[in-house]
């Protein structure tokens, strides 16, 4: 039972960690919509390497998150 406790944790926080992505790839998007990065202002710039980092931060997250589940599960599937 606390195997699955576990698996439904990592769940979890997968999602919340793909919830998150999903909010910084947005801000992404909005900084740079209908404009080139050369045409931001340093505030925009500041702005858009803080969304640009927390995206790759929550997409890193998802990818170990996504590795301890792969790892969780059995190895034999029934073959």
């Amino acid at each position: 039972m606390a195997e699955r406790e576990a698996v439904e944790m990592l769940l979890k926080e997968h999602k919340a960690a793909l919830e998150a992505y999903w909010a910084w790839d947005e801000k992404v998007k909005q900084l740079l919509k209908g404009r080139r990065t050369q045409d931001l202002t340093p505030q925009d710039m500041a702005a858009y390497r803080e969304a640009a980092a927390g995206r790759d931060e929550a997409y890193d997250l998802m990818r170990h998150l996504e590795q301890q589940l792969l790892e969780s599960l059995p190895d034999d599937q029934g073959a």
